[in-house]
């Protein structure tokens, strides 16, 4: 357990905390820059997924934060020699691309596209976890957003230029 503790650096929950923070100022100001004076009830709003994807940043963010505030000076302030996240930043590279690719290729295919490529890049190849897992999750997307909640998705600006 020593040695766990010593591989970890106070500058990667340092990073993880300022995002907490980051997000937290966000979703405070959240309902002051989106607009919510449309005729959908809450749980139909534009406010729901910031809502949803900023609590889950900020609750992420918590055990770094605590990490932060009650560290001692046996836990270095060096990046680890495994602690340069080139995954992780192929995998905010991807969810970047994510989000600018469901207004051209709407939610489906950009949700089986982005979690596809992400278990590639995170080493999952088998053909369950690589074609059955995106899949699933892109059904249980499509599910949960559009059908239960029935969240407002334009359609892909891709399928009207092919349709014109």
């Amino acid at each position: 357990m020593a040695e766990d503790k010593k591989e970890r650096s106070r500058i990667e929950d340092l990073v993880r905390a300022i995002l907490g923070i980051c997000a937290a100022g966000i979703l405070i100001s959240s309902p002051w820059n989106v607009d919510t004076s449309g005729p959908e009830p809450f749980y139909k709003g534009p406010l729901i997924f910031p809502i949803i994807a900023l609590g889950i940043m900020v609750l992420a963010s918590l055990p770094s934060i605590w990490r932060l505030l009650r560290s001692t000076a046996e836990v270095p302030w060096a990046l680890g020699k495994y602690s340069i996240p080139y995954k992780t930043g192929l995998i905010l590279l991807l969810l970047i691309a994510f989000l600018v690719a469901i207004p051209w290729l709407g939610l489906e295919l950009s949700s089986l596209i982005f979690l596809g490529v992400s278990l590639k890049v995170l080493g999952y190849r088998s053909p369950i976890k690589g074609i059955l897992l995106p899949l699933l999750m892109t059904a249980l997307l499509w599910l949960v957003f559009k059908q239960l909640l029935g969240v407002f998705f334009p359609i892909p600006r891709l399928w009207e230029l092919l349709m014109d």
